[in-house]
């Protein structure tokens, strides 16, 4: 058996708040290659900027794959040892196993993912709209996008979605020919494209046996948690601070409405131009009228449609048997190097196996899994079913297998469920019974 391989998009906004944020992301890019790399994972990654309307770079947006490839200098400087990638291709391709430059070629992979990312810049639409972006970056219809894009999505692959944004998704049919304020992304949410709608359209590029099995989503955005599932998450405007993500924030003094405070579900206050703050762009004063221009301006608004979309991926999930394989984060952090391990171990590796022969009758299975770095003798890992009436299951409740267990989901796809995770570096043996040919029981009843 093998890891599921994934199709692995990155979309990263690119407006005019976010240069902290992308630079966060290059700084922990070799991290996240790194984890990938200790899988049998044969993953691909693609990159695409939130201007799904491809207005401010027409031809290169749009849910068109950005790519660009490091030079020499570039790769020199990183102790690559290798030469340019020449592929004319618009996503990066993970080097084969058994490659003996594979190492070199993974430099080179984190060197083309940072060049690319640094690309991007801060001069993309307003109306970030990253999961349009992303349903356009995969939807063959569009000829034009489909041609520029081809080969990334594979049938066979699981897809996995990262979003980056710092603002509300405003994905829209149609923009209309006026102008476009920031706030109607956030007031006119009746007739954004509903976020069950566009989860609706990556499940169905898998087979109508897979849907949202082969699907996994991660979001770094506005908001706040804690603890380790991101299923805690809560949108909302956030700071960064010292200690890490706050929503302790007031509001911008340079407008006269209360957009900001309004758009933070409430939180924070308005200052009016009579505040005694100068009045100016970018000035900041405090939660009190009349205060001083001492409070941090919010950071990040809430990603409420975004959560939506996670939260609804995430039911659909669990509904056919998944518990995991999404992840929210605050995009307010000092650095997202434990993020974006979190992401690589628990959203691009899937807690689920990919088998060459197809397993008819889980009973004649048989899993052993030996935790990286454990002297410890190997543990039989019980077989779970949310059925009780599967009466060869060990436990049908996740209570009684209190150290996880296995499940069979479909004849080629075993999952690991009841908290039960892949480490990076696990071993995990598999034996089954698919023939039994010349048995002879020996003449016994």
């Amino acid at each position: 058996m093998r890891n599921s391989d994934t199709d692995i998009l990155f979309v990263i906004d690119n407006s005019g708040s976010m240069q902290e944020e992308q630079d966060n992301v290059i700084r922990n890019t070799r991290l996240f290659i790194d984890e990938l790399a200790l899988s049998e994972n044969a993953y691909r990654v693609g990159i695409v900027t939130t201007d799904a309307i491809d207005e401010k770079h027409p031809g290169e947006d749009g849910g068109r794959l950005r790519m660009v490839r490091a030079n020499q200098t570039r790769l020199n400087n990183a102790g690559c040892g290798i030469g340019p990638d020449t592929s004319p291709l618009p996503y990066l391709v993970r080097p084969n196993l058994d490659d003996p430059q594979a190492d070199a070629k993974r430099c080179r992979l984190v060197q083309d993912f940072t060049a690319t990312v640094q690309s991007l810049g801060t001069g993309g639409s307003g109306r970030e709209s990253g999961m349009l972006s992303a349903r356009k970056a995969l939807d063959s219809r569009l000829a034009t996008i489909a041609a520029h894009n081809a080969g990334f999505l594979r049938d066979g692959a699981d897809l996995a979605l990262i979003f980056l944004s710092d603002e509300e998704d405003c994905a829209f049919e149609d923009y209309g020919t006026g102008d476009w304020p920031n706030a109607q992304c956030y007031e006119d949410t009746a007739h954004a494209i509903p976020p069950a709608s566009l989860l609706d359209f990556f499940a169905n590029l898998k087979s109508v046996d897979s849907g949202v099995r082969k699907v996994r989503a991660a979001l770094i955005a506005g908001g706040i948690k804690s603890g380790e599932s991101g299923s805690d998450f809560t949108p909302r405007g956030c700071v960064l601070e010292p200690a890490g993500p706050s929503a302790a924030c007031g509001c911008w003094s340079s407008t006269d409405d209360s957009f900001f405070c309004t758009y933070l579900n409430g939180f924070g206050q308005p200052c009016s131009s009579t505040a005694g703050c100068g009045g100016s762009p970018g000035d900041r004063c405090a939660a009190a009228p009349g205060g001083l221009c001492d409070t941090p301006r919010c950071e990040a608004l809430p990603a409420v449609r975004y959560h939506g979309f996670m939260a609804e991926l995430r039911r659909r999930r669990l509904a056919v048997g998944f518990s995991r394989g999404t992840y929210e984060d605050s995009i307010c952090q000092n650095e997202y190097d434990q993020t974006l391990l979190t992401i690589a171990r628990t959203v691009v590796l899937s807690s689920c196996f990919s088998l060459e022969t197809p397993i008819t009758d889980p009973d004649t299975v048989r899993l052993i899994v030996r935790p990286v770095g454990s002297t410890d003798a190997d543990t039989l890992v019980p077989r779970y079913s949310p059925d009780a009436a599967d009466t060869g299951a060990v436990c049908h409740d996740c209570g009684l297998c209190a150290g996880g267990g296995w499940q069979l989901m479909d004849p080629k796809t075993i999952c690991l469920q009841c908290g039960l995770k892949k480490q990076t570096g696990d071993e995990f043996l598999l034996t089954a019974i698919t023939e039994m040919v010349g048995f002879d029981d020996g003449g016994k009843p």
